[in-house]
């Protein structure tokens, strides 16, 4: 998406972009271009994502335990990738420790902040009877319109 508002965004035609920095106008937007400036944002968003899901889940496995400091790890571990682009330490460790802590306040405040997960279970979702028995104001709706007594 961000790489499709940058193509077409902007007026100039989409250039290709050597490894080396040096850049080649072709005059008019190529499809291997344009492909490279729609798919890089594409890889970074893929990049952070896998490693955001791939620092919780190994947090909880090490751990042992399901809760917010997990997401927090797998914050940290995504800000220090999206901060590595820069290539700038400081920003890297700015991005991995407030990654980290949104992700951690974020989970925190979600479903799972509670200590005992069945409960919050039943809480959230309840149980229904085994067999399911209409009021008596249902009943006679369904026999005023036998057409609809299936529903």
């Amino acid at each position: 998406m961000a790489g499709a508002c940058h193509a077409s965004w902007f007026p100039d035609p989409v250039t290709e972009v050597r490894f080396r920095g040096t850049t080649i106008p072709t005059g008019d937007t190529t499809w291997r271009a344009l492909g490279r400036t729609m798919g890089a944002p594409v890889v970074l968003f893929s990049a952070v994502a896998l490693s955001f899901s791939f620092g919780e889940c190994l947090a909880e496995s090490v751990r042992g335990k399901r809760d917010q400091y997990n997401a927090g790890f797998g914050g940290m571990l995504a800000g220090s990738v999206m901060g590595a682009l820069t290539k700038n330490p400081r920003i890297t460790a700015t991005a991995t420790l407030g990654v980290g802590a949104f992700m951690t306040l974020a989970d925190f405040s979600g479903a799972y902040c509670c200590a005992d997960d069945k409960s919050l279970y039943e809480k959230m979702y309840g149980t229904l009877p085994e067999k399911w028995e209409d009021n008596d104001t249902l009943k006679s709706l369904k026999e005023k319109y036998p057409k609809f007594k299936d529903l």
